[in-house]
This record gives C-alpha cells, structure tokens and sequence, in this order.
C-alpha cells in the first residue's frame, strides 16, 4: 500500500512540475545593429507560444524556431493588407518555389500574424513586428522599407542564395506553358550581382471592390509596354554579392565587379531598366487593385515616407490601363486545374479553374490555349 502512493506521488508530481517531458526550447534572440550605432532588438517567439498579449510587445518576431536554409526567400514591408490578399499572395509565390517569407509588420491593426498563422507555424513565414513606422535608413531618411531591407539582409545573407525585395501588391510572373518554378530559372544568373524584374502595371479593371476571385485572377486591364512607369524594376538580389540598399528600394549595393542585369542579362544602371523586357520573366505590379483598396492604400501611407498616394493617381492609371494581360488566367489553369494541390496551396487553386473560365469570358480571351503574345481585346504582355 506504502508503495503505492509512493508511486502515485511520484506521478503527480511529474504532472506538476512537466518531468520527463523535454524542455521547451529558450526563445532565441536577434540583435540588429543600426548603422547609426544604436540597436534594435527583437525577440523572437515561436509561434505555438503566440497570444493576443504579445502582439502588444514592442519588438518581437513571431516564428516557427525550425531552420529555414531555402534557396530563393522574398522580403517585405506589410501594413493594413486585407487577409484574402496576404494568403494569395504568399501560396502564389510559395507554388513559384519561395521557401521562406520574411515580413515586417508595422502596427497593421490587424496583426500579420493572424492573417497568416498556419503559414507561420509550419516555418514558411516569419512575422517581425515593430512598432515604430520609421527609421533612418540608406539613402532613405525616416524609411521603415529601409531598415526592414537591411536587417532582411543581414539575417538571409547566411542563409539564402537569393532574395527578391518586393510589396505585397507585387507578383513574379514567369512565361511557360509548364506550371513554373522559379529556383530551376535562378541557376542560370548566379554569376550577377542581381536580377531587376520590369513592372507590368495594372489598374482597377473597373471593380470597385476586392473581387472575390482574387488578384490574378480578376485584374487584366494594365498599362502599355512603352509607358514609362513599366521601366522601373524591383530586385531577386544574389546574397553573395550583396552589401545593402542603395539609394532607392529598387536597387541595391553589389560587390565590385558584379552587375544587375534584366532577363535577357542586360546590365542595366540604377532603378530603370530601358526598354522593359518581358520576354520570360517580370513583375506583375496591382497598383490601384479596386477602389475600395485604394482607398485604404492613400490611408496608410508611404513605407518609403516619400509623397503620399492619392485618388488622382488611381484616376491617372485608369485612365493609362489601354490594354489587357490576361497571362495570370492561363498559369491557374496549368497549375491548378485538374491538379492535386499540396496543403499549402489548396486554399490558393480551391475552384480556380472555373473562376478562370468565367474571368477569360468577361475579358474576350479566346480560351485557355491562347498565344500569350496577344488577347482578343488588347495585348497579353506577360
């Protein structure tokens, strides 16, 4: 009886007090140095532990703790985006092949994290939240974008081969009639400094409110190849050769000796790569989306901290969007129609082919085999 409750006690208190269970692992910590000397620190929490309590912490990073070592990584600045376009845009680029995300929150009432929690838990994402929208950074004074490249940079540099520095409006678009992966295309431009990606700029398409059917999906009128706004690139930077951000958030400070270069391996100078090249590979930009969006994209500011947008650009760029780029319809039906997507993208390819079907027959494209060099009302330029 005597060694009964000996044994029993032993039980409780092995409940109690958690023995025989391995330790939880200690939260690890980052220290990012300012160039200014001063430092910022973020801790960083796995995400199982995560609670409303501590989305109320200055700093903090809200991860998964597993190790993330993936060939090609996107880094971004998020604010205030709607959660249906944060999903998209992550399960798009992770079916392109991006293994990792990392993205800085600055004060989104709604925390990033909530928006992608699944996708933080299973190591695809990680969350840096901050609460100052501004800091100095290169060539880019009170530039929250800045001081996020730069630590995106410090942290990946190690860790990735590539990192493509892009917005959450912004999507990589590859030429093909496979569904594509952007780390079998990376390979070959490993001898440059980085790859500038021309925009492709889309307007509103006429929707007053975010479609349900997403972005790809539902915008396709865009501006013409020639307009000016199409020259400007944003960067997939080689971290072997990388320092920092140069005067823009569009280019970068390469090693001596190593270039940007386009698609075509064009070495190209500054922010601007003339003319546009969209041979096999560009940046789909969703500039206004619907004007409901743009709206809430004039409330929230510059992450650059430059002059503010307002309704008289999304007039402008309406008003530009001449032709039709209807691209983005046909790589659902490769990739996702009839397919069996993996957990990450079920949500992404969940009744896309039908809804590209019904997009193709509200834009006039004649189907889903049609050459991506022209559409039946304007000129497909991805």
């Amino acid at each position: 009886m005597c060694t009964i409750s000996r044994a029993l006690v032993v039980v409780v208190l092995a409940a109690v007090l958690g023995l025989g269970r391995a330790a939880a692992p200690a939260p690890v910590r980052f220290r990012l140095e300012r160039t200014a000397g001063e430092e910022d620190l973020f801790q960083v929490v796995p995400a199982r532990r995560i609670s409303r309590g501590l989305l109320n912490w200055k700093n903090i990073v809200v991860g998964s703790q597993l190790e993330n070592d993936s060939y090609l990584a996107i880094c971004a600045c998020v604010r205030d985006e709607l959660k249906e376009n944060l999903q998209e845009w992550v399960e798009y680029h992770a079916l392109l092949g991006v293994g990792r995300f990392m993205l800085f929150d600055y004060n989104s009432s709604q925390p990033v994290f909530t928006s992608l929690e699944p996708y933080v838990r299973s190591g695809l994402v990680d969350v840096f939240f901050h609460s100052s929208h501004h800091h100095a950074g290169a060539g880019y004074p009170q530039s929250s974008q800045a001081f996020a490249y730069e630590q995106c940079i410090r942290m990946g540099k190690m860790r990735h081969t590539w990192m493509a520095f892009i917005d959450a409006d912004e999507y990589i678009f590859v030429k093909g009639n496979d569904c594509p992966s952007l780390p079998a295309i990376l390979p070959q431009y490993e001898s440059f400094g980085a790859l500038g990606l021309n925009w492709v700029f889309f307007a509103s398409s006429g929707h007053k409110t975010r479609p349900a059917a997403g972005n790809l999906m539902s915008y396709t009128q865009c501006l013409p190849r020639t307009h000016g706004a199409c020259t400007h690139v944003k960067s997939i930077v080689n971290m072997r050769y990388v320092f920092g951000l140069n005067w823009s958030p569009h280019h970068f400070t390469l090693s001596e000796g190593k270039q940007q270069v386009n698609e075509l391996k064009l070495p190209f100078e500054g922010p601007w790569s003339k003319p546009a090249s969209y041979a096999k590979i560009m940046l789909y930009h969703y500039f206004t989306r619907s004007q409901e969006e743009f709206e809430r994209k004039t409330q929230r500011g510059s992450a650059t901290a430059r002059q503010a947008k307002n309704m008289g650009d999304f007039m402008l760029y309406n008003d530009a969007a001449t032709e039709n780029c209807t691209d983005a319809l046909r790589f659902w039906l490769r990739c996702c129609g009839g397919s069996n997507p993996s957990d990450r993208t079920r949500w992404l390819c969940s009744g896309v082919a039908s809804q590209a079907m019904a997009a193709m027959a509200r834009s006039g494209t004649a189907g889903a085999g049609a050459s991506s060099g022209g559409a039946a009302n304007g000129t497909a330029l991805g």
